[in-house]
């Protein structure tokens, strides 16, 4: 017993001598470790920016997603950086340049609704201002459009194009479409005048900023016969209501706001035709029989309702091609059928 006594301190001694040994050896090596020993992409002037801006869990991530220099570095200083959002920041300023800290904020607002695989096609077509409009409005059961250049794209009952405005208008007449449109326009309305002894149609409107498609939207209030403002295809260009077309929707409205008539839209418009002239009746006939061969349908055609949701409209045709046009006149389809 004596002798374990006697020795008792030296252990005590020996232990804390290897503790002090294991305490420095971790001090020192902690003094020389290398956060970014596993990030071998940036340089040295970056890594201490790097360093300065992200925490250990920050960098933890950097090194584990291997985002390099060039995604972050322009927004890592900026106070509302996200590391987890640089692969949209990225995307964004790519698409369209903006001032880095409207991106940062414009991402980190919104980036839960804005898909990764779909931020470039929206970029390319809405400023930043516009989809932070729309994603700030109440859109019940209505999506925005990505590509809205899309030939075959169509806004309505459930989708929206917002307040996009067409890069490419021409002018045809009085009215703006897209310039194949208003090609085939021109095209269609000389020969309808050298065949239908002399008499002339125009288009009445083509093109539709947001604010008049939303004037027009206000003035006839009936989601059957024009849709709001972000949802009415003439916003696309390449729709146009031909001569007749307003005085059609004026009769519609009237005729379904009299309390004395009971009957459906459907009917509604049979009975405006029933009352048009006989000219105005061949025209329709005609538009019917002969858009095609131009590259447009009518829009919204009486036997269509039930899968465009939308009431006759005879005089509002839109170009989807020849081809296009062709193949819906002969299997006597509409747009949303073929979709």
């Amino acid at each position: 017993m004596k002798t374990e006594k006697s020795v008792l301190p030296y252990r005590w001694a020996l232990i804390l001598f290897c503790a002090a040994v294991a305490g420095t050896c971790l001090y020192t090596v902690n003094r020389g470790y290398d956060p970014l020993a596993r990030y071998p992409y940036a340089d040295e002037t970056q890594r201490e920016t790097i360093l300065a801006y992200m925490d250990q869990e920050d960098i933890d991530y950097l090194i584990n997603q291997q985002l390099q220099p060039g995604v972050f570095m322009e927004f890592l200083t900026l106070p509302e950086f996200d590391v987890h959002n640089a692969l949209w920041y990225r995307q964004a300023m790519d698409t369209q340049n903006e001032d880095p800290e409207v991106v940062v904020h414009f991402i980190n607002r919104y980036r839960d609704v804005l898909p990764l695989k779909d931020l470039e096609t929206l970029l390319r077509h809405y400023s930043y201002a516009q989809l932070a409009d729309w994603y700030e409005q109440p859109h019940e059961d209505v999506t925005l459009i990505p590509d809205p250049t899309q030939m075959f794209a169509m806004s309505g009952a459930h989708a929206s194009v917002w307040t996009y405005i067409p890069a490419d208008l021409t002018r045809q007449g009085n009215v703006y479409l897209k310039p194949e449109a208003a090609t085939s326009l021109t095209e269609m309305l000389e020969e309808y005048h050298r065949v239908m002894d002399e008499d002339k149609v125009e288009a009445e409107t083509g093109y539709l900023r947001f604010d008049e498609a939303q004037s027009l939207y206000l003035d006839v209030n009936n989601d059957l016969l024009v849709y709001p403002a972000g949802q009415n295809e003439q916003q696309l260009g390449w729709t146009a209501a031909l001569t007749g077309h307003a005085a059609w929707m004026s009769a519609m409205k009237t005729l379904l706001s009299d309390p004395a008539f009971t009957g459906t839209p459907v009917e509604a418009a049979r009975n405006v035709y029933d009352g048009l002239s006989e000219q105005e009746q061949e025209r329709i006939q005609w538009l019917q029989d002969n858009a095609w061969r131009y590259g447009f349908i009518i829009r919204w055609p009486e036997t269509g309702q039930e899968s465009t949701g939308h009431v006759w409209q005879p005089f509002m045709i839109r170009y989807v091609g020849q081809e296009k046009a062709r193949d819906l006149h002969a299997a006597d389809r509409t747009l949303e059928e073929s979709q």
